[in-house]
C-alpha cells in the first residue's frame, strides 16, 4: 500500500482540498484509493487532524483541540491510539492501493521523543511514503492567516517571517528521499486550482472523480476592519473562539461586497509585504535545495529588510492599504440591508451590534 500524507502548509488550500477529497471519498475507494474518514473525536470527518496527537503535548495542537488536552492531557495517549485504531480499521476492511492522509497541523517539526508514538505509527502503515507539503509566499501567507485570526479574535498577530525549513528538514531526515514541496502559486498549480494540482500529480488516475468544493475564501481589507471593530466591541475578551454572529457578519459582508461590486481581496502595504519576504530566509533554502520558487520574489533582499515600526494593537488599516469611503458605504448598506429574524439571543445581540457599528 502506498501512502500519501498531505501536511498543509495552513493556507494554502488545504480545507478545500480535504473537503473536495471527502466528498469523493466513494470514488477513491471504487479506484482503490481510501480517504478514511475517523469519524467522532475532536477532529472532524474531513481532516486527520487527529494525527496531531501523536506530538504528545497540548500545545502543540491545534486550537479547538489544545483547548481539550490542556485540561486533560492525560487523555492525549489513548485518544491518539482510538483515532490511529479507526483509519486502522478503514485500511483492513478496504485494502487500499494507497492511502491519502491530510492535516494541515502536521507542517512542524517531528522528531522530538514525544513524536514516537507518530512516527512509529506512519512507518507501520507501509514503506512506501510520500510526503507532500505546499508552500505560500510568505507575505501572502501571513495576510492569509490574519484573516483567519480575525474569525476567532479582534487582535492581529504582528508581521513575521515565514519559516519553512525546520518542518520539511524533519520529514526529509524520517522519509528520505519521499517529501514533495511545491509553491502555492496560483499561476504554478494546475488551472490555478489546489485540488486539480494535487490530483494531477498524485492521483492522476483518480482526476476526474474529484471536484473542487471551495472554502475559506478571502476577505477585502475593508470587510476585515468591520470584522475586527465587531469583534472588539462586542466580544474583546474571546480570542480564538469562532462564533455565529462572526461567521454569519463575514458572509453577509462577503456577499454585499459582491453585489455592489466593490473589491474583494486584500492587500498589504507595500512596506509590510517587502519586509515579511526579506525576513524569510528560509526562502532561499527552498529554491536552492527543493527547487520552489515564487514568481517575482526578490531573493536577493534576503535579510535585508528592516521591520517597520507599528502600533500596539494592530488595526487592519496598519498593515493593509484600505479605502474608508469602502469601509463607509459597506456600513451603509449593511445597516439598510434585510436580515432574516435571529432566533437565538446571541444572534440578536449580534444584530443591534451591527446595527451600532454602521451609525
Amino acid at each position: 500500500m502506498r501512502v500519501l500524507l498531505h501536511i498543509g502548509q495552513s493556507k494554502t488550500g488545504t480545507t478545500s482540498l480535504q473537503q473536495s477529497l471527502f466528498a469523493a471519498r466513494d470514488a477513491l475507494l471504487a479506484k482503490g484509493i481510501l480517504y478514511p474518514t475517523p469519524g467522532s473525536g475532536p477532529w472532524p470527518d474531513r481532516n486527520h487532524n487527529g494525527f496531531m496527537l501523536g506530538f504528545g503535548v497540548a500545545d502543540r495542537l491545534m486550537r479547538g483541540m489544545r483547548r481539550r488536552f490542556e485540561e486533560n492531557p492525560e487523555e492525549l495517549g489513548a485518544t491518539f491510539r482510538e483515532f490511529c485504531g479507526k483509519i486502522t480499521t478503514e485500511i483492513e476492511a478496504h485494502k487500499p492501493d494507497i492511502l491519502v492522509l491530510s492535516s494541515e497541523g502536521l507542517f512542524r517539526r517531528i522528531g522530538e521523543k514525544k513524536d514516537l508514538d507518530l512516527r512509529n505509527f506512519l512507518r507501520n502503515l507501509s514503506p512506501d511514503v510520500d510526503v507532500v507539503a505546499y508552500v505560500r509566499r510568505p507575505s501572502s501567507h501571513y495576510l492569509a492567516r490574519c484573516q483567519q485570526r480575525l474569525r476567532g479574535s479582534g487582535e492581529l498577530p504582528p508581521p513575521r517571517p515565514s519559516h519553512a525549513r525546520l518542518a520539511i528538514k524533519s520529514y526529509q531526515d524520517h522519509f528520505a528521499g519521499r517529501v514533495r514541496v511545491h509553491a502555492y502559486e496560483s499561476s504554478l498549480l494546475n488551472q490555478g486550482d489546489i485540488v486539480k494540482d494535487f490530483m494531477s500529480r498524485y492521483l492522476p488516475q483518480a482526476a476526474d472523480c474529484v471536484s473542487t468544493v471551495r472554502s475559506n475564501e478571502g476577505m477585502s481589507a475593508e470587510v476585515m476592519e468591520i470584522v475586527q471593530d465587531f469583534r472588539n466591541t462586542h466580544f474583546p475578551d474571546s480570542h480564538n473562539r469562532f462564533n455565529r454572529p462572526t461567521d454569519k457578519l463575514i458572509d453577509t459582508l462577503t456577499a454585499l461586497t459582491q453585489q455592489e461590486g466593490l473589491p474583494t481581496r486584500a492587500k498589504l502595504r507595500h512596506e509590510i509585504a517587502k519586509y515579511i519576504d526579506s525576513a524569510s530566509v528560509d526562502m532561499r533554502w527552498l529554491r536552492d535545495e527543493m527547487n520552489v520558487t515564487f514568481p517575482n520574489f526578490d531573493y536577493d533582499d534576503l535579510g535585508k529588510v528592516k521591520p517597520p515600526e507599528l502600533p500596539t494593537p494592530l488595526r487592519v488599516s496598519d498593515i493593509c492599504a484600505l479605502d474608508p469611503a469602502i469601509k463607509d458605504q459597506l456600513n451603509t448598506v449593511l445597516a439598510a440591508a434585510e436580515a432574516s429574524t435571529p432566533d437565538t439571543k446571541e444572534e440578536r445581540k449580534a444584530r443591534r451590534a451591527l446595527a451600532k457599528q454602521a451609525e
